[in-house]
């Protein structure tokens, strides 16, 4: 039976500093996804980061997703192992006013990012590194994804 979660964490970040919210996964499987809503006002001076386990899994780039007046949301196919620490860390970078992000991830179990490949239009999972045919693109993709779309498998 596949279980469905989801981990909500509300938090407002003062002017010029950081802020924090853990908690820990209810049961092992993989954290899909991340909705993050940016309220009107912090005009992309609020950083967002999630950690597992002290070690950063979203976004991949050095700096944090920052937005205004938005609510997006972003794969993020993650392992998670039941009691694991689950951390959101706020930067607000605005000198003036305080901000509340909220931050919404799911978390299914019974899911395995799996490699899939796409080789010269063929969808595989069994397409090893170097095996392809010169001129062919290969895609790494989620086998659960509407094909090509970006897969981070850890």
């Amino acid at each position: 039976m596949v279980e469905y979660a989801t981990m909500n964490f509300r938090k407002t970040v003062s002017s010029l500093s950081e802020a924090e919210d853990s908690d820990t996964a209810s049961f092992s499987g993989i954290i899909t996804d991340v909705t993050i809503n940016f309220p009107s006002g912090a005009n992309g001076l609020v950083e967002v980061f999630l950690f597992l386990e002290g070690t950063k899994i979203f976004p991949d780039s050095r700096v944090g997703i920052a937005f205004t007046e938005s609510i997006p949301k972003f794969q993020v196919m993650e392992k998670v192992g039941a009691g694991q620490i689950i951390k959101i860390k706020l930067i607000n970078h605005d000198n003036s006013n305080e901000h509340t992000i909220s931050v919404a991830l799911n978390l299914e179990s019974g899911t395995e990012p799996v490699d899939v490949y796409v080789v010269g239009g063929s969808l595989t999972t069994n397409a090893p590194a170097g095996e392809y045919y010169p001129g062919q693109t290969t895609t790494r993709a989620n086998k659960d994804m509407n094909c090509c779309g970006p897969y981070k498998g850890r």
